[in-house]
This record gives C-alpha cells, sequence and structure tokens, in this order.
C-alpha cells in the first residue's frame, strides 16, 4: 500500500480540509454555546492546541518513518495491547466518519431535497465514497487540490456579503463569559484541528518528509482562515443567542447575500462547494480508517474492507432519528474528542521514549 504517494504541499490541503471539510457549517454554533459572542477568541487558542498537535504527530511519526501508528503501537506495547491502541484509533475515525455522512446527508435533504429519504442519499454518497476509497490516496490529495480553491473563495465570498449587516458590537465585550468557559470551549475548538491526526497514518505515504512540520501547520492555518471569518461573521450578524439555536449558521449567512440587487440563493453555490469538501473530508477519513483497520489485522490491501467499512458507516449514519440528535452526538464526540487525539499520540510517544523504541531507517 505505500507504494502510493503524496507530496507535503497536498499533505497540507488534505490536513486543512480534514479539519475544515464539514465543521465550517456548524461552528459557529458550536463555539457560541460555550463560549458566547467570545467563541472566536476559543477557535485561536484551539488552533494554537492543534499546531502543537501537529508537532507531538511529527515528532512521532519521525521515529518511525516507514511505519504507520497501528503498526508501531505493537512495537511499543507488544502485540496485543498495541493492537487494542491500533483498533480504538480505527474505531474513533469510524466514529467520525458516520457522523459527518449523516451531516453530509442532511445538509442536502434540508435546503435542496426535502422530500427525498435520507437513505437514498446516504446511499449515493457512500457509492462515491467506495469509488474513491478504490481509486486511492493519491486521487484524494489530487481532487483536494482541484477544490481548496474554490472552497476558500466560498467562504470569503460569505463573509463578504453579509458585511454589511455584521454589527461588530455583537462581539464586545471581549472574553464575557470568562476565562473557564473560553478555555473548555478551546477544547472543543482544538478537536477539530486534532483530526489533522490522519497525519499519523499519512507520513510513510509521502514523498518527503523534511517539511512536514511546515505543511502540518500551513493545513491548520488554512482552515483557521477559513473558520474564523465564519465563526466572527455569524456572530456579528445574528448575535450569540440566535446562532446557538440555528442547525447549520453559516447556511443561514450564505441565504442572506445580496448583491446588487439581482444576485440571490447564493447558498445554492455554497452548499454545492460545501459537499466537495465534506466528501473529501469523510474520503480522507474513511482512508485512513480502512488503512488502519486493514493494518491492526495484519491484511495487505485495505480494499476489500471497503464495502464492510461502508456498510458499517451507512449503519451508524443512520441511528440518530434526527438532525438535532445527529448535531447533539457530533457535539458530544467533539467536546471529548481531544483527550484521544492528542492523549493517545502523546502516550504512544511517551511510551516510544521510555521504552527506546524507534525504527529509523530508510528515511527520506
Amino acid at each position: 500500500m505505500k507504494q502510493e504517494r503524496i507530496t507535503t504541499s497536498q499533505l497540507a490541503i488534505v490536513v486543512a480540509i480534514a479539519v475544515m471539510g464539514t465543521v465550517v457549517l456548524s461552528v459557529p454554533r458550536t463555539l457560541s454555546i460555550g463560549a458566547e459572542n467570545s467563541g472566536w477568541i476559543s477557535l485561536m487558542l484551539g488552533w494554537a492546541i492543534g499546531l502543537a498537535g501537529i508537532f507531538l504527530f511529527v515528532r512521532l511519526a519521525e521515529r518511525f518513518p516507514q511505519k504507520t501508528i497501528t503498526e508501531y503501537s505493537a512495537l511499543v506495547f507488544g502485540r496485543w495491547l498495541g493492537k487494542l491502541v491500533s483498533l480504538s484509533f480505527s474505531a474513533y475515525f469510524i466514529l467520525l466518519c458516520a457522523l459527518y455522512t449523516r451531516v453530509f446527508a442532511q445538509t442536502i435533504v434540508i435546503p435542496l431535497l426535502p422530500e427525498t429519504p435520507i437513505s437514498v442519499v446516504l446511499g449515493i454518497f457512500v457509492i462515491l465514497l467506495i469509488y474513491e476509497s478504490h481509486a486511492g490516496l493519491q486521487s484524494i490529495a489530487q481532487l483536494s487540490q482541484v477544490f481548496i480553491v474554490p472552497i476558500i473563495i466560498a467562504a470569503l465570498v460569505i463573509v463578504a456579503g453579509v458585511a454589511p449587516l455584521m454589527d461588530l458590537g455583537r462581539l464586545k465585550p471581549l472574553f464575557q463569559p470568562g476565562p473557564g468557559p473560553i478555555l473548555r470551549t478551546a477544547l472543543t475548538a482544538s478537536t477539530h484541528f486534532g483530526e489533522s491526526a490522519v497525519l499519523l497514518v499519512l507520513y510513510p505515504y509521502l514523498t518527503r518528509r523534511s517539511r512536514v512540520l511546515r505543511s502540518g501547520w500551513i493545513g491548520l492555518s488554512t482552515a483557521l482562515a477559513i473558520l474564523l471569518p465564519v465563526v466572527l461573521g455569524g456572530v456579528a450578524v445574528y448575535g450569540h443567542e440566535q446562532v446557538q439555536r440555528l442547525l447549520f449558521p453559516t447556511l443561514s449567512l450564505a441565504r442572506l447575500i445580496r448583491f446588487g440587487g439581482f444576485v440571490e440563493h447564493a447558498e445554492v453555490l455554497f452548499v454545492v462547494l460545501w459537499l466537495f469538501s465534506a466528501f473529501l473530508k469523510v474520503s480522507i477519513l474513511f482512508y485512513v480508517s480502512s488503512v488502519a483497520l486493514a493494518q491492526t489485522f495484519d491484511i495487505d490491501d485495505y480494499r476489500p474492507l471497503v464495502n464492510v467499512l461502508a456498510t458499517i458507516v451507512v449503519l451508524g449514519s443512520l441511528l440518530p432519528e434526527n438532525a438535532a440528535m445527529v448535531l447533539e452526538l457530533t457535539d458530544v464526540v467533539v467536546s471529548y474528542g481531544w483527550m484521544y487525539e492528542y492523549g493517545l499520540p502523546l502516550i504512544v510517544l511517551l511510551a516510544a521514549v521510555v521504552l527506546r523504541k524507534e525504527d529509523r531507517h530508510d528515511e527520506v
């Protein structure tokens, strides 16, 4: 499987998509619930934690440059405990795939196809997901390169389009809820940036590894450049109390755009671009899950597992009864996911250092 290769520039884009691909729709609501009008401060702090996380991921990966975290966990902890660590890593990303797949389908059904059964949308999505997963990592990276610029432009157009409606007074006073809620919400925000832990599986597939740290930081900064204006715009237009009541605040912002009195319904263009972003994010997480699970069970090729995992993802995405429950479950995972995304790699790194486990040969 390691015959597939991506460049460090592609890695930066993959990291950016993995972080902001789906959350850009709901992140103003999530942060406003915890930090009120200071959600943007929590986002910045979460980004800083994410930068430290990239440093952690790279330092861990550099000790085993030819292996993924699912492979060297067995070297560090022994076969059975290492397999348990690997399985939990895979399970976490499969859970994320299921939740984000449901969010993806819900976002299509609510504004565009309200009469269409959600199972139909899920079925089409999973067929595309299976196809893209079989195409491989290079295909996912190349598609990400194609769509990253339009996605950035779409987010900036939304903010520019609603700029006349913004009241910056709604962002005051700074630090209104106090340091405690802001810091707790920052941990929530760091979970989004912590999904860059996909690097722990993708590292061996890089053509060059001398600039991985910089690429990871560029990817997180790109995601921040998209998320921060959206969070600021959502609160400045609606106020933090109303944002908390919106399922998809960014989509609501897009519906307000009017250019010259003749450009309306811009949310359709935004939704189309967001769909590509969300699809690519789920594809990245699904690919990482498939590879990690295959390596956990010592299977040389992940592709035989794709159909099975796709079925699990669909069934898992159908469990929540409605969109509100989906967002509630997603909020729970996001609230505590930082402990898993940063905690597990930190434990593996500390154990590797204490036990003097490393495998640095043939590093590119």
